[in-house]
């Protein structure tokens, strides 16, 4: 079962995804997860193309977290089928 988790379509190839299998160890309200410790960082948070989440909301949920986060903002390639960071806009 891992194996099939664990592989990905070639043609997803250029997203520079990680897969972790971890034990969950943690749960509030029904969510079981791991939290994030020296092991397990969070290093980016993606808003999407179609997303109307704001700055201000991510870095209330990151609370401590906020500024040792990317935060960015993607928008469609003009040049090829990809998704690319939003230089454009300040987020």
């Amino acid at each position: 079962m891992e194996q099939v988790l664990a592989t990905k379509f070639s043609h997803w190839s250029y997203e520079d995804e990680y897969r972790l299998f971890v034990q969950l160890m943690k749960e509030t309200e029904g969510l079981q997860y791991q939290p994030f410790s020296e092991q397990l960082k969070l290093v980016e948070v993606t808003a999407g193309i179609r997303s109307s989440v704001t700055r201000e909301e991510i870095d209330n949920v990151l609370g401590t977290m906020a500024g040792s986060v990317d935060v960015c903002r993607v928008r469609e390639s003009y040049r090829e089928f990809a998704v690319v960071r939003d230089e454009r806009t300040q987020f």
